[in-house]
Formats: structure tokens, C-alpha cells, sequence
């Protein structure tokens, strides 16, 4: 028990009202549907660990990296539907695939930045990325919540030159917060086809050939984040989801399910059904085939992610 008239920080007071505007609201829905939120005991016991400053140099920033048409905004939206998580979609602060003078951005102080009557040098840029999502991190802290940032990784690795040697979201992060990430692949072929539909291949040379080569020099730029495929999730999700939840370190709620797709996330193209099942598979060109046969680029890489390659 807390002494009375004993004084804690504003965040801990602001975290308790949370609580009960939340215990108030769950009451009053009912029999509406309720998204997942942790035991009451649970939160109380985080709002307990406020009274100490220094936890909030402890609890993590989580990350997810991905190639596009991965099934990327599937597990988001399932990562969303885990307990007091704030997923932040599409992160990349240097990404330069909306860079256009003239374009009214208002709210966006980092493109502003960009097309303001002086240049820039890159390293304001991320301070102001990194001031902000310190605020976010903050106040999710204070709330019980806890911030994941999804990566908009075809900004860094398939928008023109992928050899700019900027850093990666992961390395700007992790220079300044505590972090806990992981890899999310696709077969390197499905995407690649669905890429190709989309009209998405925004690199020179657009080739399987070169797409693999960007897809390795990811990889290796996030070599210490385990793996999860997205043929996992389809075939086995509540397994699937429990040890991506076990390697970020978030609760797991068993009937998210029931839950993800009611979120909308930016960068939601493809997938529409409130199902997780595999999806028709794109047949490639002859030409694409061909490539696909003759690709030692990509068979090292399907390689590396213990795929086969498949007649498409």
C-alpha cells in the first residue's frame, strides 16, 4: 500500500486515472465486442514501477522489419490486437519516396524540415524522429502501453539506390533506446510476383537478380533479429503469434483472431478478408521464369531462408 499524501511522479497519477476511465468504459460496452486489455492487477503493477525513473530507461521500443507484399500489414494488425500494444505503422524517417517540394504537409516537421528554405544537414532530421518517438515512448510508459514501430523497410532497401549508407531504423533506434526486433519474410518469389503486379519494383534494373541482392543486404543489416515467416502464420497463427509475443516481450491474448482485422493500418493493399489463409498464387512470365532458373542470387538467398525453389 502507498502511504497517504505520499508524492509520485505526474506519470504514475496519469497512468492510475488511465486505469479507471478504462475500467469505466469496459463496464459500459457490455456485450459490445472488447478489445484485449491486460488484468487490472497487471496494469496497476506497471503504474507501481513508475514511482521509480529508471524503469523508463528499461522497457524496450519493439520493431518489425519487413520486405513489401510479405504479408507485412498481416501480422501488424495482429500484433495490434495483443493487450496495451500502440503499433505505429510504416516508420522510416529518411525515406525519400514522398519527397516533393511544394508538397503541404503541415503536421510532418520532418518533411518540412526537408523543403524548408535551408538545407537540412540529416543529422537534425533524426533528432527531431528521435525527440519525437521518445515523447511517444514516454507516454506509453505512463499509459501501460507498449510501442512497436513498423518499419517501412522498401524505403531504405527497394527505392532506388539501396548503397546510400544511411542508417537503418533499427540502427538510429537502438542508438538511443532499448530494443527488441525481428525479421518477417515471405517466399522470396511470391513477393517478388506480387511486387512486379503492384508495380512496385522502384529500383534500377528491376530483376529477381537485383531484388535478391537487396533482399540479402537487409538481411544482413538485421542478421541479430530472429526470423518468422509469414507461411507460418497462415498455417499455424496462434503458435505463430505466441513466439513472435515471447520475442518482443508482449502479453499474448489468445483470441486476437476475433480482433485483427478490425484494425486499419497504413499500407493495408492487399488483404481484406477477416481470414488468415494463403492466398492464390501469382503465376510468374516466362520470362520472370526464366530469370528464376538462372538466378544464383536468388537461389543463395532462398537458400539462407530455407526456402525451395518452386516451379511459379
Amino acid at each position: 500500500m502507498y502511504k497517504k499524501n505520499a508524492k509520485f511522479p505526474q506519470e504514475f497519477v496519469e497512468a492510475i486515472e488511465d486505469c479507471v476511465v478504462l475500467l469505466e468504459t469496459s463496464a459500459k460496452q457490455g456485450s459490445e465486442i472488447e478489445f484485449a486489455f491486460e488484468p487490472f492487477p497487471s496494469l496497476l503493477q506497471q503504474c507501481e514501477q513508475l514511482a521509480c525513473k529508471d524503469d523508463f530507461l528499461e522497457e524496450p521500443i519493439r520493431t518489425i522489419h519487413h520486405f513489401a507484399c510479405t504479408g507485412g500489414t498481416l501480422v501488424s494488425k495482429c500484433i495490434s490486437s495483443m493487450p496495451n500494444t500502440l503499433l505505429m505503422s510504416e516508420v522510416e524517417p529518411h525515406s525519400t519516396i514522398n519527397d516533393r517540394k511544394g508538397v503541404f504537409t503541415p503536421t510532418d516537421l520532418i518533411q518540412l524540415l526537408r523543403n524548408a528554405s535551408r538545407n537540412t544537414p540529416k543529422n537534425l532530421l533524426t533528432d527531431v524522429f528521435l525527440n519525437g518517438v521518445r515523447t511517444i515512448h514516454e507516454k506509453c510508459i505512463a499509459s501501460g502501453l507498449r510501442l512497436v514501430l513498423r518499419d517501412h523497410s522498401h524505403s531504405h532497401y527497394c527505392f532506388k539506390n539501396h548503397r546510400n549508407g544511411r542508417n537503418t531504423l533499427l540502427a538510429i533506434l537502438s542508438g538511443a533506446f532499448s530494443t527488441r526486433s525481428i525479421l518477417w519474410v515471405r517466399h522470396p518469389i511470391d513477393s517478388y510476383l506480387s511486387l512486379t503486379k503492384n508495380n512496385w519494383l522502384h529500383f534500377p534494373n528491376p530483376c529477381i537478380d537485383e531484388y535478391a541482392v537487396r533482399y540479402k543486404k537487409f538481411l544482413n543489416d538485421h542478421s541479430n533479429c530472429k526470423i518468422f515467416k509469414y507461411e507460418d502464420l497462415v498455417t499455424r497463427p496462434e503458435q505463430t503469434m505466441q513466439e513472435i509475443c515471447y520475442e518482443l516481450d508482449l502479453p499474448y491474448y489468445q483470441d486476437f483472431l476475433q480482433l485483427f482485422s478490425f484494425f486499419l493500418l497504413s499500407g493495408d493493399s492487399g488483404r481484406t478478408s477477416d481470414k488468415i489463409t494463403f492466398r492464390p498464387r501469382l503465376k510468374a512470365s516466362d520470362e520472370v521464369s526464366s530469370e528464376i532458373r538462372h538466378s544464383s542470387d536468388l537461389r543463395s538467398l532462398c537458400d539462407n531462408l530455407q526456402y525451395e525453389i518452386r516451379n511459379h
